[in-house]
């Protein structure tokens, strides 16, 4: 059979599960890995505390999608976002954050992030919706924040025409 669902070595076929690492303190890591284990088609391949923990375990792992919160520890974990993105281009990163840190997240995707959820208020339905899509290469951003992101970048474009 040629195509069929053999792909070439190192392929990652189509009803592979999409292997998630998750970044944020104890308690959070706890949770979203319980919500994770419970969904279909993810499997949760790590954890770490904060960005840098994250890069060095990111190497072995070699997960699809990370769930990083930039809440705490924002300038090492943006920072790790962008060496996350450069060093492992093919690994997707969605970002959580707390409302009222827009700029946190602007910043985030100007490093390589293609998503974003509000930590604390994304129901678990869009938190597993949102890692199928970025991991499709779609760009994800919560509602909360997305009426504010796209006014900076409005913003930013009128600056660069002056």
């Amino acid at each position: 059979m040629i195509g069929g669902c053999f792909g070439l070595p190192g392929q990652k076929r189509m009803d592979d599960p999409i292997k998630v690492f998750i970044v944020d303190d104890d308690l959070l890591r706890q949770r979203m890995r319980a919500l994770l284990e419970g969904a279909d088609g993810i499997t949760v391949v790590g954890e770490a505390k904060d960005g840098q923990q994250a890069i060095a375990l990111i190497r072995e792992a070699h997960p699809d999608v990370i769930l990083m919160d930039i809440s705490t520890r924002p300038a090492s974990n943006l920072q790790a976002v962008g060496q996350i993105c450069e060093l492992f281009p093919h690994t997707k990163v969605i970002v959580l954050n707390e409302t009222g840190q827009e700029q946190l997240v602007l910043d985030a995707f100007r490093k390589g992030a293609l998503g974003h959820l509000l930590k604390g208020k994304a129901q678990p339905t869009e938190i597993v919706e949102a890692i199928r899509a970025v991991n499709r290469g779609k760009a994800i951003l919560s509602p909360g924040v997305a009426g504010c992101i796209l006014d900076e970048v409005v913003q930013e474009q009128q600056r660069k025409k002056l």
